[in-house]
C-alpha cells in the first residue's frame, strides 16, 4: 500500500498498483489511475472529495462516488516525489502542494491555479494554511553553505496566496519546527534549546518571550506542534524509559509522562490540538509497530500493534495507520473525556509466591513495562485479545492469553532455573575439541547440539536431566539431578599415546622391523613395520610382538594407563647359533671324501700294525725259552 486516509467514517487507499479504494461498510468503488502515474498520496477535502498526487507529478480530484473531476500535471521535479520529498496543505478550497524545491498554489474544484508559486534552491520542509486559505506559511531550506545546514538554517516565508504579499520573510538559525496559531498571529519557532515566540508585525517578526526546553533537541527521539500550535511535545529516552514532554503553548507550561521501556527502534509521534499524543514505536526485534496514545487526563495506553513498519496521521478525530500490507482505521470517539480505558494489573511472582521485581512484563511483544519492588506492573488498555509475555533473569519466561474486557488482575507464577555447565572428559584427562551433547527430562528431548571443547551451559528448571555425550564411535550418558547450579561431568573411554622405538643393541634404529600389537584375548589390533611405531590406545594390557630378519624376536606384555614411549632391543643372530639352527657347511666334493676315507684307512691300517708289532714284541720279551722235545 502506498497511503490512506479517512474521509468522515470511510477509509481511502492508495495502492501501488494504481488503484485508489474508497471503503465504507465495505468496498464502494475502485478506480484505476496507473496512465497517469502511481498514486503516491491520498488528502481529504471536504466537501469535494480526494486529491490524489501521483509518481508522475500529477494532481487529481476524485469525487466521493469514484468520478474524475479533475486533473492537472505539475511542474515540479519528478525525482524529489521518488525521494519522498512532498506534501499537501488544504485549507478552504486552496491546496498547497509542495513537492522538493517547489511550492504550487491550486484551487479546487478545477484545479487552477490559486496564486504564484514559490521556490527555495534545496526544499520546502513545511507548510501551513490558514483557515480561510489566502495566507501560506512556508518553511524550507535555501542555502548550499555546509555550515548552515549543519545549523538548521530555515527560510521562513509568510505570504499571501493569492498576490505573493510577504508578511514576513526571514532566515533562522538552529530550527527544528515552527507553528503559528490559527489566527496566524503569533508564531512558535522551536529551536535547539528553546521555544521562541512571535508576533507577526509589518514585514518582520517581533519577540516575545523565550521559554527554556528542559532537554537540548539533540536527545529528542520524536517532536512537532499540533495543527494549530495549541500544544508542542518531543520524546526523550530516560532511565531506560521512553519519556514524553508535553507543553502547553498559551500557558508556557511543561508535563513530563512516562510511555514504556525504551523501544529499540524508531519512534514517530504526533500531537492534536486537544494535547493527545499519538506514539508509534517500532520493534526491530519482534518487527512489529505498536501505537500508544497519552491522554492527559487519562494517562497513557495502549491502542493497537501491526507487523512491519507503519506510518500514521490524525484527521478528524481518526488515525490511520498505513503498513506495506495494511491499512487501519481507529476512531478516537471513545477516548472521549469521561470515557475511562481499562486496567490490566498483572503481577509476577515465583514458585513461593514471593514477588519478582525487574521482570519485564510485554503486551504483544511490543509495550514493555517492568514490574515494581511489589512485583506489579499496570497496563491501560482497551478491550480486545492480548498476549503477555513475562520475563526475568534466572527464570524461565511465561506467556499467556488474555481477554480484557473489563478491569483485570493477573498473577503469572515463573519457574526458576538453574546453570547447569556440561562437560565431556576423556578418562585419560583430555578434552574433546569438539562433541555433541544432548539433555532429555523425563523421557522428552529438552536440546541437543554440537559443542566447542565439549562444554555447554543451559538453564534448566528443577528436575531429573538424562545427559549423553558422543565423540566420533564413544558415546556415554548418565543421570544428574537438578536442584541448584549444576556441573555435570561426562567421562568417555580415553586413548593414550604409545610410542614403540625399536633399536639393536647398540641403539641403532632397526629399520626392517615388524611390530604386531595384540590384545589380550589375542586379537591383532595394529601390525607396523618400520623403526618407530605409534599406537592410540585405550587403557589396558596388550601383547607386542616385534620381529626383524637377522634379530632374535622378542615378545613383551605392555600395561597402558597412560601416554607411554617404550625402547624395545633386538639381538643380532650369532654365527654357531646359526650352523645349530641348520646354516651347515657346504659338502665337499665325492673324490675328496673317498681320499679321506682311504688315507684314514692306511692311516688306521698303519697305526694298528705299529700297535699289534709293540705288543708281539713285549710278549716275546717276557716268555721263557721252549724246553726240548723228548722222543
Amino acid at each position: 500500500m502506498a497511503d490512506a486516509a479517512a474521509y468522515g467514517n470511510a477509509l481511502v487507499v492508495a495502492f501501488t498498483n494504481g488503484t485508489i479504494v474508497y471503503v465504507e461498510d465495505g468496498v464502494r468503488w475502485a478506480l484505476p489511475i496507473s496512465e497517469r502515474g502511481k498514486p503516491i498520496t491520498v488528502e481529504p477535502v471536504h466537501p469535494y472529495g480526494i486529491l490524489i498526487l501521483t509518481s508522475k507529478g500529477w494532481l487529481g480530484l476524485v469525487s466521493l462516488t469514484g468520478s474524475e473531476k479533475a486533473w492537472r500535471e505539475l511542474r515540479v521535479d519528478v525525482n524529489a516525489i521518488k525521494r519522498g520529498e512532498y506534501s499537501l496543505a488544504y485549507a478552504n478550497g486552496v491546496v498547497a502542494v509542495l513537492v522538493g524545491r517547489n511550492a504550487v498554489f491550486k484551487t479546487l474544484p478545477d484545479l487552477r491555479d490559486a496564486g504564484p508559486g514559490e521556490r527555495v534552491l534545496n526544499k520546502y520542509v513545511k507548510c501551513i494554511l490558514s483557515q480561510n486559505g489566502t495566507l501560506a506559511l512556508l518553511l524550507g531550506i535555501n542555502t548550499f553553505c555546509h555550515v548552515c545546514l549543519e545549523n538548521d538554517e530555515r527560510l521562513l516565508v509568510i505570504r499571501r496566496v493569492g498576490n505573493k504579499t510577504y508578511l514576513v520573510r526571514a532566515e533562522l538559525e538552529r530550527v527544528k519546527d515552527v507553528g503559528i496559531d490559527e489566527n496566524f498571529t503569533t508564531l512558535y519557532v522551536a529551536r535547539w534549546r528553546e521555544m521562541a515566540i512571535y508576533r507577526l508585525g509589518r514585514e518582520r517578526l517581533v519577540p516575545i518571550s523565550n521559554t527554556t526546553f528542559p532537554h537540548p533537541a539533540k536527545e529528542w527521539e520524536s517532536y512537532g506542534f499540533s495543527p494549530r500550535a495549541r500544544f508542542f511535545h518531543y520524546t526523550y529516552l530516560e532511565g531506560g524509559e521512553l519519556m514524553l514532554m508535553l507543553m502547553d503553548l498559551s500557558r508556557r507550561r511543561f508535563k513530563r509522562y512516562s510511555l514504556t521501556t525504551a523501544p529499540l527502534g524508531a519512534v514517530h509521534s504526533l500531537v492534536d490540538d486537544e494535547g493527545r499524543v499519538f506514539v508509534l514505536i517500532s520493534d526491530p526485534v519482534s518487527r512489529n509497530t505498536t501505537l500508544l496514545c497519552l491522554d492527559p487526563e487519562l494517562g497513557v495506553w495502549w491502542l493497537a500493534s501491526w507487523k512491519g513498519f507503519a506510518r500514521m496521521r490524525v484527521v478528524d478525530g481518526h488515525v490511520v495507520i498505513v503498513t506495506a500490507y495494511e491499512a487501519a482505521l481507529l476512531g478516537l470517539e471513545g477516548t472521549e473525556r469521561g470515557t475511562r480505558p481499562l486496567s490490566l494489573t498483572v503481577k509476577v511472582v515465583n514458585e513461593s509466591g514471593a514477588p519478582i521485581s525487574g521482570a519485564l512484563v510485554s503486551i504483544n511483544s511490543t509495550l514493555h513495562v517492568k514490574t515494581s519492588e511489589e512485583g506489579v506492573a499496570v497496563f491501560t488498555l482497551g478491550p480486545g485479545l492480548y498476549v503477555i509475555e513475562v520475563s526475568s533473569p534466572s527464570y524461565r519466561p511465561e506467556r499467556a492469553l488474555f481477554n480484557l474486557t473489563g478491569d483485570a488482575f493477573l498473577t503469572i507464577q515463573l519457574e526458576r532455573l538453574y546453570l547447569l555447565e556440561i562437560v565431556g572428559m576423556f578418562d585419560n584427562g583430555t578434552v574433546p575439541s569438539l562433541c555433541h551433547i544432548a539433555i532429555s527430562k523425563d523421557g522428552r528431548a529438552m536440546w541437543s547440539g554440537e559443542a566447542v571443547n565439549c562444554r555447554a551451559l543451559l538453564n534448566v528448571t528443577r528436575g531429573n536431566y538424562m545427559i549423553s555425550v558422543r565423540v566420533g564411535n564413544e558415546s556415554a550418558e548418565g543421570l544428574w539431578s537438578v536442584e541448584q547450579d549444576t556441573r555435570a561431568v561426562v567421562t568417555l573411554r580415553g586413548t593414550y599415546k604409545v610410542v614403540l622405538r625399536i633399536l639393536d643393541e647398540e641403539g641403532v634404529e632397526v629399520e626392517n622391523a615388524t611390530t604386531i600389537v595384540r590384545a589380550e584375548g589375542g586379537e591383532t589390533l595394529a601390525k607396523v613395520r618400520g623403526a618407530k611405531c605409534v599406537l592410540n590406545l585405550p587403557a589396558g594390557s596388550y601383547w607386542v610382538e616385534v620381529s626383524a630378519p637377522g634379530y632374535n624376536g622378542t615378545t613383551l606384555l605392555l600395561q597402558v594407563d597412560r601416554q607411554l614411549e617404550v625402547e624395545v632391543r633386538l639381538r643380532k643372530i650369532k654365527a654357531g647359533v646359526e650352523r645349530e639352527v641348520g646354516e651347515q657347511k657346504p659338502t665337499p666334493p665325492n673324490w675328496l671324501t673317498a681320499l679321506y676315507v682311504s688315507l684314514a684307512a692306511v692311516a688306521v691300517s698303519l697305526i694298528a700294525g705299529i700297535v699289534w708289532r709293540r705288543r708281539r714284541s713285549v710278549l716275546l720279551r717276557g716268555r721263557p725259552p721252549p724246553k726240548s722235545r723228548e722222543r
